[in-house]
């Protein structure tokens, strides 16, 4: 079956103190799926606040990944995904965390979860919560494509990295 959430989990409060994001930080490759709520978008440079629909099955298909990276490689993957069991429905607080301003990121207990991976996978952080230093991170990030009936292909996106290899000169 799938991972238990509560097994080596963490939850992270969110604003109204209720555990938003639940997250594991067990191994380098990074599941994370932003859009497994509906949550709002927007609100920053003029653009106007909507809502995003909710992708579903990617919370799913995130612990799926989870669980067969652990069962493959006998080392656990870390995750991040909303907390279905305690978000409110339509809470104007549940941001869609590839858009939020500078101002909303330390409100986001997305945000929070992503830098505790950061934290716990920087190689000179590594060995103070015992994890193997110098290991290379990779981040999956899961989306749906509820709009797109006809075209189920995997779609890779690699702007993020192309930009931060483009930053260091390779």
């Amino acid at each position: 079956g799938l991972p238990r959430i509560s097994k080596g989990a963490l939850l992270v409060p969110g604003l109204g103190g209720e555990p938003d994001v639940v997250f594991s930080l067990g191994g380098p490759i990074l599941l994370t799926c932003p859009h497994s709520l509906n949550i709002v978008r927007g609100g920053k440079d003029g653009e106007t606040k909507r809502v995003h629909k909710r992708e579903r099955h990617s919370s799913e298909i995130v612990l799926k990944l989870a669980m067969l990276i652990e069962e493959q490689m006998g080392k656990p993957a870390s995750y991040i995904i909303w907390n279905r069991q305690t978000a409110k429905k339509a809470d104007p607080k549940n941001l869609d965390p590839n858009y939020l301003t500078q101002a909303q990121s330390p409100h986001s207990p997305w945000h929070h979860a992503l830098h505790a991976f950061q934290d716990a996978w920087r190689p000179d952080k590594s060995d103070v919560v015992g994890l193997a230093a110098n290991l290379p991170v990779f981040h999956v990030d899961i989306h749906g494509k509820m709009d797109r009936k006809d075209n189920l292909d995997l779609d890779i996106g690699l702007g993020p990295m192309e930009n931060c290899w483009g930053e260091k000169g390779d």
